[in-house]
């Protein structure tokens, strides 16, 4: 199958610091869910940014669909195709309604006003934001920016959804909803980009991750392989899952499970 996403030796350098990327490459297929792991300061929201054009690589290439990031004729195209929501939903607010936000993604687009209703309804349903259309975006709660971000971006009906630690800040029931949210949207049949250094929602999520570090791709592979190397994860600074913490303390336990559905089913065996 052609992947719908590849990144071909990334390099990329911020001026006058030794920070960016060094030989990235990454693929990502139609429908699937893919995280990219690692610490604070591990280059995670750089590689994001490259994902839609909105940096650009020195060397190497970011391809969507076919699109190249390079070619700006090929960028407005990408962007349709490439939703990015920022780590901190203040970055990314503008509006001063929560209608008016989600109505921005639709500006010259040609739609009716009944269309563009329908769509940012539609938007706030799936992030489980109702009636909210008239509330003032900065007397949200954090928590509601997130998602308020999160629509503003679907209302344009992007093939990929891209998001950057979307869980800090947020409290266990925050994170608790938005799994659900991600859940549904990838159920949906969206393919699913996330940057996280948290290793319980990485394993709740991902089908597969790569592991970034000081720019570079550590490591990549299916979530069961990745997240249960534990001296790899504590090298690269990253705590385990808390489940495969657990078992990984059992007696004769080979096999660590990532999820807690998983710890269950294994308990369940031997009790």
């Amino acid at each position: 199958m052609k992947p719908l996403l590849t990144v071909n030796n990334l390099f990329f350098k911020y001026p006058k610091t030794d920070k960016g990327l060094f030989d990235v490459n990454m693929t990502v297929y139609k429908g699937e869910c893919v995280g990219v792991i690692g610490p604070n300061g591990a280059g995670k929201s750089t590689l994001l940014l490259h994902l839609n054009g909105l940096l650009k690589p020195l060397k190497g290439s970011v391809i969507v669909d076919g699109f190249n990031t390079l070619n700006e004729k090929d960028v407005f195209k990408i962007r349709r195709i490439v939703g990015l929501v920022f780590q901190d939903p203040n970055d990314q607010i503008l509006k001063n309604t929560v209608e008016e936000e989600v109505a921005y993604g639709l500006l010259h687009t040609g739609l009716s006003e009944e269309e563009i209703l329908k769509k940012i309804s539609e938007a706030l349903n799936a992030v489980g934001l109702k009636d909210y259309n008239e509330r003032v975006t900065f007397q949200l709660s954090y928590g509601e920016k997130k998602k308020l971000s999160i629509a503003s971006i679907l209302v344009t009906d992007p093939e990929i959804l891209v998001l950057d630690e979307p869980t800090s800040n947020l409290d266990p029931a925050g994170v608790e909803e938005l799994v659900n949210i991600i859940k549904h949207l990838h159920e949906r049949g969206k393919t699913i980009i996330i940057a996280t250094h948290d290793m319980d929602f990485a394993a709740e999520m991902f089908d597969r991750c790569y592991l970034l570090d000081e720019g570079r791709i550590i490591c990549e592979g299916g979530v069961e392989t990745v997240l249960t190397n534990i001296p790899l994860l504590r090298e690269h600074r990253l705590k385990p899952p808390t489940v495969t913490q657990l078992f990984a303390n059992l007696p004769d336990c080979k096999n660590l499970p990532v999820r807690l559905k998983e710890a269950i089913e294994f308990l369940k065996t031997r009790l």
